[in-house]
């Protein structure tokens, strides 16, 4: 559902790009805000099946904090690309990163398809949003790049 989530997002930012009137526009935008709904739900459970009680907790803060900061700095750089590349740039080129990011996440992600999934220790881009999506990586990977490889310990 994580992955589904971004990829319809970055659809529908991309299709957004292309609107020709501020009607269309604003149904593209309305689409966008569905997507998104469809990515929180699916990744607390996905935090919740791969992180025991003991760090659950500090998973779905690490997920909160890096939801928030991904807002900040998301609208940022969107404003930013939009400012220098024009706003059709910026609506193609995020929805182009997330599709981008999508095939990795299509591939990484552990499968939920038979309702278990391993608790093994999990890096910690599996918890952060996005810069780009519902489902991007986050700032704190962005800024850290060591952080893919840490380990929430209890």
């Amino acid at each position: 559902m994580i992955a589904a989530s971004l990829f319809s997002w970055s659809l529908a930012t991309i299709a957004a790009g292309f609107s020709r009137s501020p009607a269309v526009f604003l149904v593209w935008r309305g689409v966008v805000g569905l997507t998104e709904g469809f990515y929180f739900p699916a990744a607390v459970g996905l935090i919740g099946s791969v992180f025991g009680e003991q760090r659950r907790a500090r998973a779905l803060s690490m997920h909160g904090i890096a939801q928030f900061a991904g807002i900040a700095a998301g609208g940022w750089l969107g404003g930013w690309l939009a400012d220098h590349f024009g706003w059709r740039t910026a609506s193609w080129t995020l929805g182009g990163v997330g599709i981008l990011y999508f095939l990795v996440l299509w591939n990484v992600l552990p499968s939920t398809s038979t309702g278990a999934v391993s608790r093994q220790a999990a890096p910690v881009w599996y918890l952060a949003p996005p810069l780009v999506g519902p489902a991007r990586p986050g700032v704190l990977t962005h800024v850290f790049p060591a952080l893919d490889d840490l380990r929430l310990a209890s």
